[in-house]
């Protein structure tokens, strides 16, 4: 063992169960809620997924100002936007009823409104922050951001094409209810993006320089238990199971890299999601592949549990590290995720994406830490198409 020091910290009030979108109320208002802001989106709103939250909100005594103008990867106009109506209504816990987008919204407006004085850029990157958010209930509809229990949230600064990391200590989330009820209507393509994303924060947690016993336990636990049910969660016709397998274990991948940190799928990865749109869930899929043939040498024997995790034979050692690159082929074969990125990607934009990722700080916490020359050459082989062998 090093001798570098290690935390792990995960306060979020995590309630899990069929029907727990009824305790949004008694949550709200046990945090001090009499005017709660909502925060949602509009295809969550307009499919119905709202109307229970809301009840529990109205059956608790408690008044619900509704703001749905989210988009996909918020930017920093919308969270002022959303915390001026925040302050004019008078609002005090913010409840978030939503994916990924509405959580990272949610959660920049409560940081906002504790720290008036600071621009989301002046809290850019980790502990920037000089007080807590206010508190937040969040009822999430999605599988796999992870970002109910995170200590960052995402946000899209339009202005610089980038997409800022913003936490640290004491950001998380107050509550955060998971509902299976709430993923009924998911359709299969958001599932397999956001079980993506949560099947990267295992895999880059569990490849960290701070990765640590604690978190190497949760990541490899919750990589079994995505890479046994995204299949069944996004295409079986009987998936509510594996839907609430895996947004369980989302959490449990996101308490991993919480502590353990990210790497640098999701520092490369960031550029795709900013400039091309791509979703935050597929950009880290396309980098994916790459990524971990790279990382192989840098830690071999973690690339043996690695393949036994994802069910692979690992009984001849000569070939048990290149087993999970066999895997990650077979898997996205199976659930036919692409390999190369998209056409309208222009190569003679990766010498400034190589600089952006060297920006990231994500890049400091992965394993094996390349040079701009190979970060280029990393997105020159997911353009051309990675496979295996």
């Amino acid at each position: 063992m090093d001798s570098q020091t290690r935390d792990f910290y995960s306060p979020t009030h995590v309630v899990f169960g069929w029907g727990a979108s009824a305790r949004t109320g008694a949550e709200a208002r046990r945090l001090g809620g009499r005017r709660v802001f909502v925060v949602t989106d509009q295809r969550v709103h307009s499919a119905g997924l709202t109307r229970e939250p809301l009840k529990s909100l109205g059956d608790a005594g408690i008044e619900a100002v509704i703001f749905d103008d989210c988009e996909v990867d918020p930017s920093t106009a919308t969270v002022e936007r959303a915390l001026e109506r925040y302050l004019a209504e008078g609002c005090d816990v913010i409840v978030c009823i939503g994916g990924g987008s509405p959580i990272c919204l949610a959660r920049a407006v409560a940081l906002r409104a504790s720290n008036p004085t600071l621009s989301l850029r002046a809290m850019e990157g980790m502990n920037k922050f000089a007080a807590p958010p206010k508190p937040t209930v969040l009822v999430t509809t999605t599988t796999g951001s992870g970002s109910e229990v995170s200590p960052v949230f995402i946000i899209t600064d339009p202005e610089r094409m980038v997409k800022m990391n913003v936490g640290g200590h004491g950001a998380q989330a107050t509550v955060s209810i998971l509902d299976p009820a709430m993923l009924k209507s998911l359709p299969a393509g958001q599932v397999i993006a956001t079980g993506m994303d949560a099947i990267t924060h295992s895999l880059e947690a569990f490849l960290s320089n701070r990765a640590s016993l604690i978190t190497d336990a949760l990541a490899i636990r919750s990589l079994e238990v995505l890479w046994k049910h995204i299949g069944p969660a996004a295409y079986s016709v009987n998936n509510m199971e594996s839907r609430g397998q895996m947004l369980l274990a989302s959490i449990v991948s996101v308490q991993a890299s919480g502590s353990a940190r990210l790497g640098l799928v999701h520092a490369t990865s960031d550029q795709i999601c900013a400039f091309h749109h791509v979703s935050h869930g597929m950009s880290n899929a396309l980098m994916l592949p790459v990524v971990m043939e790279y990382n192989l040498p840098a830690a071999p024997d973690k690339f043996v549990e690695l393949a036994r995790a994802t069910g692979e034979d690992v009984r001849h050692e000569a070939d048990a590290p290149e087993a999970f690159l066999k895997a990650i082929a077979r898997f996205y074969r199976r659930m036919g995720i692409p390999t190369r990125l998209p056409d309208v990607v222009d190569p003679a934009s990766f010498d400034d994406w190589a600089d952006r990722t060297l920006d990231n700080p994500l890049y400091t916490t992965t394993i094996r830490q390349p040079g701009k020359a190979e970060i280029v050459e990393l997105y020159r082989r997911a353009k051309a198409g990675w496979s295996w062998p």
